[in-house]
């Protein structure tokens, strides 16, 4: 798993609409340091969403092209944490205070994207969080080295890689 603090927002939550944080986890199917995490928390009963979008350029380019094909080829997976993630995110995270939101933005501390978003790239996931306490507790309950492996603060210019043999950051220059 790897942390991001920077001005970071999901442009489609699940909660409907922007949501605007300054902490993200994200972790990846493909990473062989994510592996056993991804496994552990995302559900094998992947989502599909249909992009309508991407069918109508697409229809239009490739108009001789058939209609299953076209809609095979805008059809993406959407992965989803699994119900015990979740149960963990309600139960832990506490909402942001209401001053703190965008008009009509959710107050809870934490998003995922809709399916729409994640079907984006089905390979990756992210977690949005409002504190920074709430995204590192996410990483040490749910990651199998409790400490992000990719850890960076835009703000403060910190950069760190995990050493798995050590448990010790290296500073990136």
């Amino acid at each position: 798993m790897d942390y991001l603090q920077n001005h970071i927002w999901c442009s489609d939550s699940n909660w409907g609409g922007i949501y605007s944080c300054r902490h993200w986890i994200t972790f990846s199917e493909t990473e062989e340091h994510d592996v056993n995490d991804w496994d552990s928390i995302v559900d094998n009963e992947v989502e599909s969403f249909f992009n309508q979008r991407e069918y109508d350029v697409v229809k239009k380019r490739f108009s001789d092209r058939d209609n299953e094909d076209l809609v095979e080829r805008c059809t993406h997976l959407a992965p989803n944490l699994k119900p015990h993630v979740f149960e963990w995110l309600e139960a832990h995270v506490k909402d942001r205070p209401a001053k703190e939101t965008e008009n009509g933005e959710s107050l809870k501390g934490w998003c995922v994207g809709s399916p729409n978003y994640r079907g984006k790239d089905p390979y990756s996931f992210t977690v949005f969080f409002y504190r920074k306490k709430d995204a590192m507790a996410f990483v040490k309950e749910f990651s199998q080295h409790k400490k992000p492996i990719h850890y960076c603060q835009y703000f403060s210019d910190v950069r760190k890689v995990l050493d798995l043999k050590t448990g010790k950051y290296t500073v990136v220059e």
